[in-house]
This record gives C-alpha cells, structure tokens and sequence, in this order.
C-alpha cells in the first residue's frame, strides 16, 4: 500500500484516507527523552528497543513510578544531562504535566527539539471538559498525536498546534505465532471492560455474543467475574490467540478512521483467525476482508462468521492466519517510529 500524508500536512500530521503514513528514512541521531506510560501488566520492551534503534542516547522516565512532586524535576534532570532533539510524553491524564512544565523543560532541550505528546488510547472527545487539559498543555508543545484521524482536525481548531496521527503497535518479539495454550475456548476476546460509559458498548455486544455461543466464548481481561478469565500478561496472550479457532476485534469506537486499539495488530502478529468489527478507512491499515481478516459490521453478521469458522476444518484458514502475520510486520513499534520520524521532520521543516 502507498504511504501519503493528508492535504494538510504538516498542519496536520495525518495519513491520507486510504494510505499508510509516511515514514523517514532510518537514522538514529535523535536523542531521545521518552516520559514512559507502564503498568504492572504491560511493560512493553519493544518500545524501548524500537526507541534506541533511531537513537543515539535514549533515556526512559516512568512517570508513574515517581512521587507527583518529584516528576518534573526528575524530567528536567534528565533532559539536561542528554539535551534531548526528540521529547515524547505519554500523558493521558490531567496534572501529570503542566503547561509550565513543559515550557522548562524546552529550555533544557536542544534548540532543534520537537516535543510530542501521545495519547495512544481513544479517550473522550476533543470538545468535552475531560479533555481540556489535553488541549491546554499541547499549545506548548509542537506536536499532539492521538490514535484517530478525526480528532486532529478538531484539535487544530482548539489552538493545538501540529495534532496529527500515530497509532499504537505491537512488539514482534512478544505477539508471534506461538506454540497454543490448554484449555483455550473456540473462540476469545481479551479486552479490559471497566464498568464507565466508554465501556458499555463493548460489554454489552461482548454480552449478547457468549448468550448466542454458550461456553464457546473466552473472555480475558480480569473485569468479567466468575464467567471470564483473568488479565494476562503480555508473553501468556499469543498462545491463547493461536489455540482459539477465531479472535474477536472490538474497540470501545467503531465511528472514527483508523481507530482501533492494540488488540488488533496483537491477534493479528498473533496468527489468530480475526473477526473485526469494521470502522472507517480500516483499509488504511491494511485490512482486507477474507483475505487477512473477517469483516463484520453487525451482531448478525459476526454470529454467522464464529459459526463459518467453527463448522470449517482448521485448515481452510490457514492462509488467513499468515496474511495476518504478514500485515503486522507493518504494524511493529520500529515501524510505527519512522513514522514518528516523519511527523518530527515535518514539523521541523515548518518552522
């Protein structure tokens, strides 16, 4: 597929609909200061190895390890001792920075640097109160990327300057075919369901699913009671994913272009036979119904795919399993950072 920035580039760094997003060539001359987002159940090393392959120094700070008090001391440390071209923030919540903070910590940078916060999870709407603090501390900083190609628009219209596109990824050495775990159910969804309003769509569909397919369907995430299994860590979910017959792809959105989450490109690195509920310019990141993925658009039409699978020999979706290994080689953390080398270039050059 071609890789085309949108019209707009560099004002907003987004893939034109249909295209990948443009990448840089391969360098590692950034000095890199990456304010790290982890939890106890994701680590994810591969962003940390897929940062020092474009780096010549890399330096990781876990923000939510560190005392409230002490985290932008810490950060201005840091970024002192590297001098940092590159700055990446991983904030999804109000207070963690302030915008002051981030105009200190400018001044300890090098002069060429570009400051880039990440927001690699769909959280409220740009307009809502929830998400003015976003909007706040990205004026200071040079560019915002969120894991829809909607939303920059709007947030460009908010005063934020170089909003733009970067989706999440997965790490290969991670999410691979695997040897399948035991006792594994046909079919399985490992999603995070919390009981607030961004949730209800998914729970409630994830619901009707196990009433139509009684014990068929295995639901992994530790938020489903006695019914579900419990979180896995990263290394246990692609064993689940080779073992089930088909893998179920539902984001808590199904209404904004190219958004997904990271359970996507983690069933598809997987092997898994995926069952995507469709979105808008899924195209855009490689999907191609029957050929790598199924399609589905309604609970209608997923109930008749689960049941194609289960009444089909394993066999006859084979082929199916390798083109979704095949498209996630596109969908790696070194990838998705060339891409980001590219946002970084552009809003260079448009200063």
């Amino acid at each position: 597929m071609k890789r085309a920035a949108c019209k707009e580039w560099p004002r907003l760094l987004n893939p034109e609909a249909g295209c990948y997003p443009l990448i840089a060539e391969h360098r590692a001359t950034e000095r890199i200061l990456h304010l790290a987002l982890r939890n106890d159940f994701e680590k994810n090393p591969g962003v940390a190895r897929a940062f020092k392959s474009i780096a010549e120094e890399y330096r990781e700070v876990d923000w939510r390890y560190v005392a409230p008090e002490k985290r932008a001391a810490l950060t201005l440390c840091a970024a002192r001792e590297i001098r940092p071209t590159l700055v990446f923030l991983q904030l999804q919540d109000r207070g963690v920075f302030m915008p002051g903070d981030i105009v200190k910590l400018r001044q300890a940078c090098d002069p060429t640097v570009v400051i880039c916060n990440w927001d690699g999870d769909q959280h409220y709407d740009p307009p809502s109160p929830q998400r003015q603090w976003f909007a706040d501390l990205e004026r200071v900083c040079d560019a915002s990327l969120v894991p829809n190609t909607r939303h920059p628009a709007i947030y460009a219209g908010m005063g934020v300057r170089h909003p733009g596109y970067l989706q999440v990824a997965i790490d290969p050495e991670i999410y691979r075919p695997a040897p399948p775990a035991p006792g594994v159910q046909p079919v399985v969804c490992l999603a995070t369901c919390y009981g607030n309003q961004l949730h209800q769509r998914r729970t409630a569909m994830l619901e009707t699913v196990k009433a139509m397919f009684p014990g068929l369907l295995g639901l992994y995430g530790g938020t489903w009671g006695t019914d579900g299994h419990p979180m896995l860590l990263q290394t246990q979910e692609a064993p689940v994913y080779a073992a089930a017959r088909a893998a179920l792809s539902i984001s808590i959105r199904n209404d904004l272009p190219r958004y997904s989450s990271d359970r996507l490109f983690r069933m598809l690195a997987s092997g898994a036979v995926c069952l995507v509920e469709a979105f808008p310019d899924c195209e855009g990141l490689g999907l191609l119904d029957g050929i790598n993925c199924m399609l589905w658009s309604d609970l209608q039409q997923l109930e008749g795919l689960i049941r194609s699978v289960l009444d089909s020999p394993e066999e006859r979706w084979l082929p199916m399993r390798q083109a979704a290994v095949e498209l996630s080689v596109d969908h790696t953390w070194v990838a998705r950072f060339h891409e980001l080398l590219a946002i970084v270039d552009a809003v260079r050059s448009d200063r």
